[in-house]
């Protein structure tokens, strides 16, 4: 702190969790709050378009009445609420968001994780859920990691590198499925570089080895597990010898994996956002479930359970499996495509074609709560079309990002050090979210760091939604994240605000936290968090006549299989010979804060990371300007050599770049592969994902020609 300015984070060295770690993006989130394109006053549209600043009560005011009018002439669904990542780590401001939507009544809630990750809980509804979980990361005897650099994705919060080298240094085996040699693929007992897209090819191959060499727990799928005998007859072509060839690898190396998992007491398998954004996301998520269901690798009763609640209330841990659920179909349709609410929740994916589809029912009023659907959404020129024709959009962002360029008002809210938070939402993802599990029943309650810069007229996100309903004569009903795994609970204790007078923070939290394990009070008394003393939990036996078994069978996703399998026979690349995938940079927040020095320090632009075999047969450099272009559009990259890469793979980072209606040099910006997909396209058949990884491109050298972004892009097409 300096004149009451936040100016450096360093990390505590003796701190009980983070020992002694900070991300480089964490390190340089001091700063943000003073960037000179840091919005201190909300802006609207003015009619020669462009912005102006506004008072936020003014702006709230304006958005509730053009709401209402949209509620009441079009119906609740023509409202649309967007929550992005930057949202999505505090609690209150999508507590608050669904709240309003339940007012007004529209089931129209859309969320980052629908396109990150939606495989993952769509398998787990094929599959079935075990209550136990599995052994958290610190816990497991074998590491199967598939698309995925934990130290560079902090899959493995609070400190991956740190928890990898004591792993290591155990003596537990890491076996690592990629096209690139990662970080965490340099430390592998067994590496697999295989090409993006052809994980479900891996995993079941591994099936193969494991059913073949019998290598599967026969007590545990006896008891708890039906399709064995499908699952066998899905992956009997899948042999050693056939899987070698179709990924590049040796049958020895396939054979070592396999054994070396499956003999494992409690191993964990766990895929990344590459294997979600690539073909057949949901069918990868579900192989790899099965195959952790084959080896019997779940928690059994007496075993230690990770994720102590602290602030929430976890749900009970048992021994025993439910029974699978319907993943699509889930009480909401859409309009197009004849999509479904899925377990991941409504396909953001296809929000742009809802926008865009005339008729009753089209979205017409969109809210973004920390996200950047220009950035983030898949299909650029879709998304850009679909935002154009909004009769409203509201962004509450703290910059002019892509998307709020074309915002009818932008609401500036508070930021990190300004606002109160606390770590609910990692204690929810240690459940959520298995390999975010962590033995130390730990919490914090963070303040304000500093006020708002002197004059700023902002207001933090959750007080939005407050007012937006209080000027539309609406009431909010708040139920405590306390209780989020027990709703029964929940809706016991849900409070119905008084809309007279907007909830204080601290009665706020009170509200959200009620009843927490750990009073509230008690763990705001430790101001930098606490491992709290709690008694020890196990997971408890099988109920007596619990009858759910975990289904390893599952047919529509054994028939995405054997589609996979006949796709050898047709796979023709000369036309776009090279696959195209995602790569985080470890100092980089994907879809913002171009602005800021340490994030573009490496590079201001988005490289496109190439093999220099590859750069070679192309007469390519470093530093050489390229047009990729895919069946849908080209963008220009600039070219980086990377060893580390498959050759025929370059990789790019995901959500960084310009707008296609940007006429800029990608050496000064960069470009964003969302241009490169198309939302009606090579979908996932569950989550509706488009493909967003291993997306077939052509290569062309550019030579003397300017260098814009989107040089073959057609706006008009969508």
């Amino acid at each position: 702190m300096k004149s009451g300015r936040t100016v450096s984070l360093r990390p505590v060295k003796n701190h009980p969790v983070y020992h002694g770690y900070a991300c480089a993006k964490g390190r340089a989130s001091p700063q943000f709050g003073y960037l000179k394109g840091r919005l201190l006053h909300s802006m609207k549209r003015q009619a020669d378009g462009s912005l102006a600043p506004i008072e936020s009560s003014q702006g709230i005011r304006e958005v509730a009445s053009i709401v209402r009018q949209s509620v009441e002439r079009y119906g609740p669904r023509s409202v649309a609420v967007y929550t992005g990542t930057c949202a999505s780590m505090y609690t209150a401001p999508w507590v608050f968001a669904d709240a309003f939507l339940e007012a007004i009544g529209s089931p129209m809630s859309f969320h980052t994780m629908q396109i990150d990750q939606p495989g993952k809980p769509i398998a787990m509804a094929l599959h079935g859920t075990w209550l136990a979980g599995h052994a958290n990361p610190e816990q497991a005897d074998a590491w199967l990691v598939i698309g995925t650099n934990p130290t560079i994705s902090m899959m493995f919060p609070p400190n991956p590198a740190h928890l990898i080298a004591r792993v290591k240094k155990r003596g537990t085996p890491i076996f690592v499925v990629d096209p690139r040699r990662t970080e965490i693929a340099s430390k592998a007992d067994v590496f697999l570089q295989v090409p993006p897209g052809k994980d479900s090819v891996v995993l079941a191959g591994l099936i193969h080895i494991v059913l073949a060499e019998n290598l599967q727990d026969h007590e545990f799928i006896a008891e708890n597990v039906r399709g064995l005998e499908s699952l066998r007859l899905a992956v009997r072509d899948f042999t050693p010898e056939y899987v070698a060839q179709r990924v590049g690898v040796s049958a020895a190396q396939l054979q070592a994996v396999a054994r070396g998992y499956a003999r494992s007491k409690r191993g964990i398998a766990f895929a990344g956002t590459g294997p979600n954004m690539s073909p057949r996301g949901s069918l990868t998520e579900y192989l790899r479930m099965s195959l952790m269901t084959l080896c019997g690798h779940w928690r059994r009763a007496g075993d230690e359970v990770s994720g102590y609640g602290v602030l929430i209330h976890p749900p009970p841990a048992f021994a025993q499996a439910t029974d699978p659920t319907p993943a699509t179909g889930l009480g909401v349709d859409m309009r197009v495509r004849n999509l479904t609410k899925t377990a991941a929740g409504m396909p953001t994916s296809a929000l742009a074609e809802e926008i865009l589809l005339e008729g009753e029912g089209r979205v017409r009023v969109l809210i973004t709560l920390g996200g950047n659907p220009m950035a983030a959404w898949p299909d650029q020129l879709r998304t850009l079309a679909a935002l154009k024709k909004l009769d409203l959009l509201v962004c509450l962002e703290p910059v002019i990002s892509d998307t709020a360029r074309y915002a009818h008002y932008v609401i500036a809210p508070t930021m990190l050090f300004e606002t109160t938070t606390a770590t609910t939402v990692f204690e929810a993802a240690s459940v959520l979210i298995p390999l975010y599990r962590t033995i130390e029943p730990y919490a914090a309650f963070a303040p304000p760091v500093v006020q708002p810069p002197e004059g700023a007229d902002v207001i933090d996100d959750w007080q939005f939604f407050f007012d937006l309903a209080r000027e539309m004569g609406l009431s909010l009903t708040i139920k405590p994240v306390s209780y989020m795994f027990h709703p029964a609970k929940a809706q016991e204790r849900a409070v119905k605000l008084d809309m007279a007078r907007r909830p204080t923070t601290e009665q706020m939290w009170e509200i959200l936290l009620a009843d927490s394990p750990v009073p509230l009070a008690k763990v705001m008394a430790h101001p930098g968090g606490q491992v709290f003393d709690m008694p020890r939990r196990e997971v408890m036996p099988k109920a007596p006549g619990w009858t759910g078994k975990l289904d390893i069978g599952n047919a529509d996703m054994l028939q995405d299989l054997r589609h996979t399998f006949l796709e050898a026979h047709s796979e023709d690349n000369r036309e776009y010979p090279f696959l195209l995938i995602g790569r985080r940079l470890k100092d980089r927040w994907n879809s913002s804060w171009r602005e800021h020095s340490v994030i573009t320090r490496s590079w201001p632009y988005n490289p496109a990371f190439m093999n220099p075999a590859d750069m070679s047969v192309l007469g390519l450099s470093t530093g050489d300007i390229v047009e990729i272009s895919s069946r849908r559009a080209a963008l220009r990259g600039v070219i980086e050599a990377d060893r580390t890469m498959l050759p025929g793979v370059i990789a790019m980072t995901h959500a960084w770049g310009a707008s296609p209606e940007d006429d800029v040099n990608p050496a000064d910006v960069g470009a964003n592969t969302g241009l490169l997909t198309d939302n009606t396209s090579d979908c996932d058949r569950f989550s509706a994902m488009p493909r967003m990884g291993a997306i077939p491109v052509r290569i062309r050298p550019i030579k003397d020609e300017p260098a814009s972004v989107a040089a073959e892009a057609n706006i008009s097409s969508v």
